[in-house]
């Protein structure tokens, strides 16, 4: 999941309303406080598996270890917006349509993607995070297809 600093515009809601908006609040939460990681909203153990496409797609294992990805992601960028478009429910899953745009810090290169971050929970906690550039890769990832 990519850190948040974006405006926010209506999403997709469905049948497990708790899970969405555990995922929407740690999303507000780490924008209003550029906090990622809150273990009120996340699992010591999380796992997280970035884009395997990008530069730096290493799995990241624990809450530490993905705070320091995100950091060093948002780094990476001489400005960052981003923008979560949608809201998705697959039971134990919650997919984030996130939109994000800017510049390489190192090459002024403008740079825009969409990506869906696969969030599964557990005992209200996020768990885990998968991130893909393609809707049919995330409804194969929460079983939807």
């Amino acid at each position: 999941m990519l850190p948040p600093k974006a405006s926010r515009r209506s999403g997709g809601r469905s049948v497990s309303q708790a899970n969405v908006e555990i995922v929407r609040r740690a999303l507000d939460r780490a924008e209003a406080t550029q906090y990622y990681g809150d273990p009120e909203f996340f699992a010591r153990d999380l796992v997280y598996r970035p884009i395997g496409e990008w530069a730096e797609s290493a799995e990241c294992r624990g809450l530490d270890e993905y705070r320091r990805f995100l950091e060093r992601f948002r780094e990476a960028w001489a400005d960052l917006k981003i923008d979560e478009i949608s809201f998705h429910d697959y039971g134990d899953a919650v997919s984030v349509r996130v939109e994000f745009s800017g510049h390489a810090r190192a090459s002024g290169v403008p740079i825009t993607a969409k990506v869906f971050s696969v969030n599964w929970l557990r005992d209200g906690l996020i768990v885990r995070i998968e991130d893909y550039t393609d809707r049919d890769d995330v409804l194969k990832a929460v079983g939807a297809e």
